[in-house]
């Protein structure tokens, strides 16, 4: 059945029945510049929820815990099945939910929303319309990506956005082709890289926008490519996917402003498109082996 409806902008609000029911919520993206898709990582210990109205499209995937999940929509027949690690649950945006149940204690979920943000192009592709009402799916690499989500969700890395989006449109191309018969949602290649002027042409637009919130489509539309070939052929071309190269180019710039003095941490992450100081200093603790203060009182004893 096609369920398909205009879906809002990305929001904390989804998970709403999560939290009238008491689960807690341990990550989510909300504050970073992610488009087309939000997500949340929640720790359930039961769920009772009422009929509702399901706002957006949903995957749930288990990260942690075991619990035993039913529920009804649309009329259909009652879906039992495990929460478990690696399994994942499809529910379709405007499907109208006529119960939802979780029973167990520290179940770990990743919640993945996808919104009216993403490119309708893209959403036709991976016919989202048709995605199907269905649980206790098990696939391998949708359980790879959500895991890779929730790490990033949990430590911020530098570059995490380009992350995040790149996972994204994995798992909306993984769902789509595998779990309701649409074809790829990109074009194949052959390991080529970009040539020298694209390339130096996507480098120099980089490092010009390295403050700002960069997406794949962005960098990609430098290219002239499409998101899934252009982040192959960049890998090919620099031996690091786009997010590895912009948090290497944020880095390199976080270095010169601690080292100049003049801006505080919390000025520096903001510029740097860090959600918080803090994920800004464990992402520059994992590159450096130093948390930016300890970098700049090293920088002043010199």
């Amino acid at each position: 059945m096609n369920h398909a409806t205009a879906l809002p902008a990305a929001s904390s609000s989804y998970g709403a029945k999560y939290a009238a029911a008491g689960s807690l919520a341990l990550a989510d993206s909300f504050a970073r510049p992610w488009r087309g898709f939000g997500a949340e990582l929640r720790r359930h210990a039961a769920v009772d929820a009422p009929g509702f109205v399901q706002p957006v499209t949903e995957v749930a995937i288990g990260i942690a815990g075991h619990g035993r999940v039913s529920r009804r929509a649309d009329g259909e027949a009652e879906q039992r099945f495990e929460a478990q690690p690696g399994r994942f649950c499809i529910c379709p945006g405007g499907v109208p939910v006529d119960h939802l149940r979780l029973q167990g204690e520290g179940v770990e979920l990743l919640h993945f929303y996808v919104d009216g943000g993403l490119d309708p192009d893209f959403a036709a592709r991976t016919a989202l319309a048709d995605w199907p009402y269905a649980g206790g799916l098990a696939d391998p690499l949708v359980a790879q990506i959500g895991l890779a989500i929730a790490q990033e969700l949990r430590q911020e890395s530098s570059g995490g956005e380009l992350l995040l989006d790149t996972l994204g449109h994995a798992l909306l191309a993984r769902i789509g082709q595998r779990h309701t018969g649409a074809p790829a949602a990109g074009p194949a290649t052959a390991g080529r890289g970009l040539s020298p002027a694209r390339l130096a042409r996507v480098q120099a637009y980089l490092q010009a926008h390295v403050e700002r919130a960069l997406s794949l489509e962005d960098m990609a539309r430098e290219a002239c490519l499409s998101r899934f070939h252009f982040v192959r052929a960049f890998k090919a071309s620099t031996g690091r996917t786009p997010h590895q190269y912009l948090g290497s180019l944020r880095l390199e710039l976080a270095k010169s402003l601690l080292a100049a003095g003049q801006e505080s941490i919390e000025a520096i992450a903001w510029r740097l498109q860090f959600a918080s100081a803090s994920g800004f200093s464990r992402a520059f603790r994992r590159e450096l082996g130093l948390t930016p203060s300890a970098y700049a009182q090293a920088l002043r004893r010199r």
